[in-house]
């Protein structure tokens, strides 16, 4: 994240999910999100983070699920522009937790940084954790038949209440993402994941399309 006042440094994001990026319809989805820079930078961006409590009105920071249906009914080409109509819905949004201290399942996603693993956060970054459920009224997964599709997508975003008054500019980062009706897991053998299973978005630029954006992972080292 860019700063908008003198004197503050750009925030590093990191966006961690499971590389698989393919979820179960009926089970949680984990993600974590680690932001890094000086500390006054990150004191100056913390009113804008992640809350762990439900408060009423829309927060700056949030972990979204959205769907974008597309429907290109004449499957024809205008000028170079393919004559679509889609529409993007939330599907579901994620709860954070401050991470006090890592399970023992989770210290070995942060094996670059051992400092990580003993606490939730230091002098130049911050630590957090989550899940996200999807809609209970959602019984369909991703798909393609036609002129029809449905695309799901993890978004992290920030969007300040008021642009104008706000220390940063506004954050977006997608994951493309698959959802099935089966269970899923990295190994077989449950919701276990290694520092390689996870993977972390690039930003993604705006585009017509809000959450189209082809934006490619990688994994941490």
């Amino acid at each position: 994240m860019a700063p908008k006042v003198a004197g503050l440094n750009d925030i590093l994001t990191k966006f961690y999910v499971p590389a698989a990026r393919v979820f179960s319809l009926s089970e949680p989805i984990p993600f974590y999100v680690v932001f890094a820079s000086s500390a006054i930078s990150l004191a100056a961006f913390l009113p804008l983070g992640p809350t762990t409590t439900r408060l009423s009105g829309r927060q700056p920071t949030r972990v979204q699920l959205l769907r974008q249906t597309n429907v290109d009914v004449r499957n024809e080409v205008v000028f170079g522009t393919k004559t679509d109509i889609w529409q993007t819905v939330e599907i579901g949004e994620g709860a954070f937790r401050h991470m006090v201290r890592l399970r023992a399942s989770e210290q070995t996603l942060w094996h670059a940084d051992e400092r990580m693993a003993r606490q939730s956060d230091g002098a130049d970054w911050i630590c957090f954790a989550g899940e996200l459920r999807v809609n209970s009224q959602i019984k369909l997964g991703g798909f393609k038949a036609g002129g029809l599709s449905l695309k799901d997508y993890l978004v992290l975003s920030m969007t300040p209440p008021d642009p104008s008054k706000t220390p940063y500019s506004e954050l977006r980062q997608v994951v493309p993402v698959r959802l099935t009706t089966d269970s899923w897991s990295s190994d077989g053998a449950g919701q276990t994941f290694s520092a390689s299973d996870y993977s972390i978005p690039i930003l993604a630029s705006e585009s017509r399309h809000p959450v189209n954006a082809p934006v490619p992972g990688y994994r941490p080292a």
